[in-house]
């Protein structure tokens, strides 16, 4: 899986369905750990690394599932 398309369509599909729910998200990066997390209503950070490698590992099909 290219990890261009995972970052383009499935993050942006994730974060509209938290904002959907009412949540404010942001997207961030850490890049001493190179890990991405998302910063949900500006005060709860929820790590994304093992759904991005899920993600990655998946078919395009299957990542509104996941």
């Amino acid at each position: 899986m290219d990890p261009e398309y995972v970052v383009n369509t499935s993050l942006p599909y994730l974060t509209s369905k938290l904002e959907d729910a009412g949540l404010t998200v942001q997207l961030g990066f850490n890049k001493t750990e190179r890990t991405m997390f998302l910063l949900l209503n500006d005060s709860v950070k929820c790590g994304i690394n093992q759904l991005i490698n899920e993600l990655l590992d998946a078919e395009p099909d299957a990542h509104h599932d996941l």
